[in-house]
């Protein structure tokens, strides 16, 4: 792969991040609401899935639903603002959805320099964004968890056959997330809360509403 797909041109960046800021909270990070209040509809999976190129069927599923042709993947980490100086285009990629696995995994192990490594190894906060805004997706390598957030005109049970993965936050809880905070302590105590409030918030901040 090369930088095809990255975004070079300074005024469809500027586009997309102002859409990017139209639908997440981007100064925020979990366990805050990082989804602005249209997107009422919420399933979670293990972060590691999209960094598989199976991933790229969980894409198709949803865009097939919202009719979308591309997605955007878009990186939030603070090192990514220097990017466009080294490389002369941005950290944002913009995927057809038609392409290959095989493309896809191009996509997540392209790696321009060391200090720039792929969003496979490298980066803690990833987003997607559909082309509609339909659905979006919060991706959190520190909490190990990738968020799906929706609008009110999705059917989540319906979701759920499609995308058997993915599961509700209180299943998330359970199954990803207490047992990382036993063995990982120091993660813990970095949020400032306790794991009962921290179990809290997320339960407030990503249980469906109807």
């Amino acid at each position: 792969m090369n930088y095809t797909l990255f975004i070079k041109n300074n005024f469809e960046y500027t586009k997309i991040m102002n859409i990017i800021k139209h639908c997440f909270y981007i100064e925020k990070e979990l366990p805050n609401n990082v989804f602005k209040n249209e997107y009422k509809k919420f399933l979670c999976e293990d972060f590691d899935l999209i960094l598989d190129e199976k991933f790229l069927e969980n894409l198709k599923i949803l865009s097939k639903l919202s009719k979308d042709k591309y997605v955007i993947l878009g990186i939030l980490d603070k090192k990514n603002q220097s990017f466009y100086e080294h490389f002369g285009c941005f950290n944002v990629i913009k995927i057809p959805i038609d392409i290959t696995n095989k493309e896809f995994e191009e996509i997540i192990d392209f790696e321009p320099q060391k200090e720039y490594q792929s969003v496979r190894y490298c980066y803690n906060k990833i987003i997607y964004l559909s082309q509609s805004e339909d659905w979006i997706i919060y991706c959190d390598r520190e909490f190990e968890i990738s968020i799906l957030a929706l609008k009110n005109n999705y059917d989540i049970e319906h979701l759920k056959t499609l995308l058997p993965r993915w599961i509700s936050i209180e299943e998330t809880i359970e199954t990803y997330l207490s047992p990382m905070f036993t063995v990982m302590p120091k993660f813990l105590k970095s949020l400032n809360m306790s794991k009962t409030d921290l179990k809290k918030t997320l339960i407030k901040n990503y249980t469906n509403l109807l």
